[in-house]
Parts: C-alpha cells; structure tokens; sequence
C-alpha cells in the first residue's frame, strides 16, 4: 500500500489549477491576491502572504486552489508534528481504541496523516472515528479527497466532517479521548483585533467542551511557535488550567531548528523534542511547492485528564 501522504498530496495536486491571469488582476474571488500563481503554478506566495505580510492580516482561505496548495506545501511538516509528539504515548493510543478523535478547526486535516502513519509503523490495527470540525466550506474539496484515500486503502478510520463549530453540549465529547487543535490558535489571533485578549476568549471557550470528555483523555493544541501568533496566550491558559484543576495535568515542548530566536521556548517547563525531522519524502513535482518547508518548528502543549 502507497502511504497515504503520497496519495493525498497527489489528488490535490491533480487537481490544483492556479488562478487565471488578465495582466492586470490575478484572482476573481480574492482582491488581496497578487502573486502570479499561475506563472509560478503554486499559491506559496499567497500563503506566504497570508502568515507574514501584516496588510494581509485579516484574509481568509476563499478558494480551493489556495487549500490545495495549502495541503500540498504543509501536510508534511505538520503531520510529523503530530507524529512525533505521539510517538511513545501508549496509554493514549490505548485509550483512542474504538473512541473517537476530535479535531476543532481542522481545516484539511493533516493531523490524520500523522496518526495513520504512527499506527501503521507500529503495526496497530487501531479502530477509531475521527470527527473534523470546521466552519469554513472551502476545506470540503480536501475533506472529499482524504476520506476518499483513506477508504480506498481501507483503513479501520472513521472520518466525519462537519462544517460547523464544535459546542460543549455536543454528544461526542463524551466519547472523544483526543482532541486536537491543530494550527488554530494562530490563526485566530492572527484574525483578532484585539489579538490576546480574543485568543485568550476563544482559549476559555475550550473549557467546557473539555470538561465533557471522559476520564483519560486529552488535549493536543500544536501551533506555531512564536510569541507573536498566541502561543504566550496558550501557555496561559493551559497553565491556568492545570491550576485549577487538580484531575489535569500539563506538558508542553517544542522543537528545535537552526537559526531560531532565543524566545522559542514557552516560559516554564518545556522539553525539547529529540528531532525535527519531517517524515515524508516529499515528490520532486511538489518541490515549487514546498520550498523551504524541511523540518518541523511547532510548539505544543498536551494536557491529561487523570
């Protein structure tokens, strides 16, 4: 069996068709569009864009060439991500057994490729739903795709998206032993105009969804790491949250790579991972893709329900 990673990022790539160009304007849909992308045939300098240039703050993903590339680009490093920090966590991977997976704001899912891949290497026919909450419908073109690869490759996954928020008085919860948040706090702050105070309020909002989990679950927020996209804010609340709760217990760590600033570390009590390796060898044809993306660089925090 192809790994699903390849088989993914092909559908997507296969199907990716940059935005018209007319001399003059680049995209119909998104007025903050400048790139040629159809000259360079990727969105990377859109995205680029949408991270990085402040007069682009507050753009949204509105078309599926931007969502394709974004899964082209970024579903390696982010599903290493989650692969490492999963790896050697057996008492949760027990616990996902015929439970569920919740993933708020999941956007094209990337996350799941991680998890496949983890279970598979430690050849663990593991049996689980997976439930994707996002409210932008521009993500559903990569939610047809990946549940459509991994039903063709028949994996033991349940995959359910829905367009829509998840709410404390949902009845998964109380069968969800994960879930992940996984680059969504950035995005949220970086969509704020009041950026710590509204992450700090989106963080809160968290807190009664994870008091209807069950006993032995978790929480995985990993996010970009920088003290300039919510991750300070994130290290609050887990911290308050552990505080208060004495049934809660909290870890947070990072991964290193060369060139970083000396604030790569949340303030207290973070361990650095042991590599930051990306797990996929990425196809020579994603390479205007991908440039640049070669390591992992997030930082996380996992909080346990004891």
């Amino acid at each position: 069996m192809s790994h699903l990673f390849d088989e993914y990022l092909l559908r997507c790539f296969e199907e990716y068709n940059p935005c018209e160009t007319d001399g003059q304007k680049v995209c119909n849909i998104d007025d903050l569009c400048s790139a040629k992308c159809r000259d360079i045939k990727s969105c990377k300098d859109c995205l680029s864009d949408i991270f990085n240039n402040p007069a682009h703050r507050m753009r949204e993903y509105n078309c599926i060439p931007i969502t394709y590339s974004y899964v082209i680009r970024y579903t390696n490093q982010h599903a290493s991500e989650i692969y490492h920090i999963l790896n050697g966590n057996e008492d949760l991977l027990n616990a996902i057994d015929g439970k569920y997976i919740t993933s708020i704001g999941c956007g094209p899912a990337t996350e799941l490729i991680g998890i496949e891949k983890y279970f598979r290497d430690i050849n663990r026919d593991v049996h689980f739903k997976y439930f994707g909450f996002d409210k932008n419908p521009i993500w559903s073109s990569c939610h047809h795709n990946i549940e459509s690869v991994f039903s063709d490759n028949k994996c033991r996954i349940n995959i359910n998206f829905e367009n829509s928020i998840l709410h404390g008085d949902n009845p998964i919860l109380k069968n969800t032993k994960l879930l992940i948040l996984n680059y969504v706090v950035s995005h949220v702050y970086k969509h704020s105009k009041v950026c710590p105070t509204e992450t700090k309020k989106f963080l809160s909002s968290l807190n009664p969804i994870i008091h209807k989990m069950p006993q032995f679950s978790s929480i995985l927020i990993n996010d970009t790491n920088s003290r300039y996209m919510g991750r300070d804010q994130i290290e609050q609340w887990g911290d308050e949250l552990s505080a208060q709760f004495r049934d809660m217990t909290l870890g947070k760590g990072y991964f290193d790579y060369p060139n970083r600033d000396q604030y790569i570390k949340f303030k207290s009590g973070s361990h650095r991972m042991r590599t930051n390796d990306i797990i996929f060898n990425n196809c020579s044809r994603f390479h205007r893709f991908t440039e640049n993306v070669n390591e992992c660089r997030s930082a996380f925090l996992f909080i346990t329900k004891e």
